[in-house]
Parts: C-alpha cells; sequence; structure tokens
C-alpha cells in the first residue's frame, strides 16, 4: 500500500495532526529525520505523498547543514517522477526555490495566529473548496517566497505576500502550519522561543500562541487538503500538466 513519506528536519516540528490523518485513513507513515540522518532517503515509488516539514533552517543554509543539497536533489527527482509533494513553511519555500522562485527575508517576522486571505482561485479550487475568504492559521517565520512560474496563488496575509501555492495540482506549498496545535505551538515556543523575544507587529506573546481558538478549524482545513490532494484519486483527479 502506498503511502506518506514525511521529511523532518528538527526534533519540535514533527508531522502534527497530520499524523492523525494518516492514522484515520489507515495510510502508512514514514518519518525520516534529515538532521539525525544527514542524507536523503533512497528514492522510491512506494510513497505516493511525500511532506516536507519545517525548520529554523533556511533555504540556503547549506554550508550549515550539508543535507540540504541532498534533500533538495531528493525532491527535484520527485518532481521529475510526478510525485505529490506538500511543502510547509521551509518545505514550501525549498519547493518554490526548486520551481524558480526567489525565497528572501520578509521585512517583519510572522509569528502567531493571524489571518490569510484566500484567493478566488482558491476559494475554487476542490483542494480548498468552500473556504472562504479568510482562515486565522499558525504562522513562524521569517523568510517568504515569490510565486513560481505557472503556480497558482493561494492565499496572502497583511505580513507576507505569498502564504501559499498550487503548482499544476502535484505541489502545495504552504508558508503557515495547519498541521500544528497547541502542543506543537508549545514545543516551537520551548525550543525556539528567542524568535519571540523582540518582538514586532506580527510577533504575538507567548500566551495568545498557546490559547488560539482557531486549531479545530485549521486541522479541518488540513484534512480536506489532504483527503483531495493525496487519497487515491481515481476519477476525481484533476491534473493540470
Amino acid at each position: 500500500m502506498k503511502g506518506i513519506l514525511c521529511l523532518q528536519h528538527v526534533a519540535f516540528e514533527g508531522p502534527g495532526a497530520i499524523a492523525e490523518w494518516a492514522a484515520l485513513r489507515d495510510m502508512p507513515l514514514r518519518i525520516w529525520r534529515m538532521d539525525e540522518h544527514q542524507y536523503a532517503p533512497e528514492d522510491t515509488e512506494s510513497d505516493q505523498l511525500i511532506v516536507v516539514l519545517g525548520g529554523p533552517m533556511n533555504v540556503d543554509d547549506e554550508a550549515m547543514h550539508p543535507w540540504l543539497c541532498e534533500e533538495k536533489q531528493f525532491l527535484f527527482r520527485q518532481l521529475n517522477r510526478r510525485a505529490r509533494i506538500l511543502g510547509i513553511c521551509l518545505g514550501a519555500q525549498i519547493m518554490a526555490h526548486l520551481l524558480g522562485a526567489e525565497v528572501r527575508r520578509q521585512k517583519e517576522k510572522e509569528i502567531g495566529w493571524f489571518p490569510v486571505r484566500w484567493t478566488s482561485e482558491a476559494q475554487a479550487h476542490p483542494f480548498f473548496k468552500g473556504v472562504g475568504e479568510s482562515s486565522t492559521v499558525l504562522h513562524w517565520h521569517e523568510q517568504g517566497f515569490g510565486l513560481p512560474p505557472m503556480a497558482q496563488r493561494l492565499a496572502s496575509s497583511e505580513a507576507c505576500p505569498e502564504q501559499g501555492f498550487v503548482w499544476k495540482n502535484r505541489v502545495v506549498g504552504l508558508q503557515f502550519h495547519l498541521e500544528m496545535g497547541l502542543d506543537e505551538a508549545r514545543l516551537l515556543t520551548d525550543y525556539a522561543g528567542d524568535d519571540l523575544a523582540a518582538g514586532g507587529r506580527f510577533v504575538q506573546p507567548r500566551e495568545a500562541l498557546l490559547t488560539s481558538a482557531n486549531v479545530t478549524a485549521s486541522k479541518a482545513l488540513l484534512f480536506q487538503l489532504l483527503d483531495g490532494f493525496f487519497l487515491p484519486l481515481s476519477g476525481r483527479d484533476n491534473h493540470n500538466d
């Protein structure tokens, strides 16, 4: 049975609700710790879905994290074999980079539960249909990506103009974290709390990060995306390539 390969970069940013979704759908989930192995997994046809998670490093931090080179090469091969890939935060930045977009530091950090505005394309897309005009989601990033060529823009926020994209219905990149609940947010504040110290217009205090009422809606949206993107797609696969 085909399953999910999840590329994880640090101990405190795991699959979160993605693991819950996989268990409910009886879909095998294999986690590959890039920071522990220091190399990418072998190419395989058994993984229907590849998830690239977040992390505190940047796309171009290859001198500090040499495994980033291997990860990029691995993901480029998966693009060529037409795998379906979901990139989250750092993962979305890596995929945008591989697809030809610029990844750069933003003017301001965005950390906390802030709204994203969905585009009309996102609201009509099968992966997000019925989402409404905006959703309050969890952010934790300072870097941002441009829109890759041939990609559809999904969302934006006041702090970050590019919050998500779909490329040929085979790659989805999300700058924000639908997979994280309050437990995952608590881990981030424990391990990356220094990011909060400087504050900013779009940096919430720890208490606000850990008391959001938006977790249930975020998880429901994640499940909708995963159902449309990763489940067997016989008869409802709208490839655009």
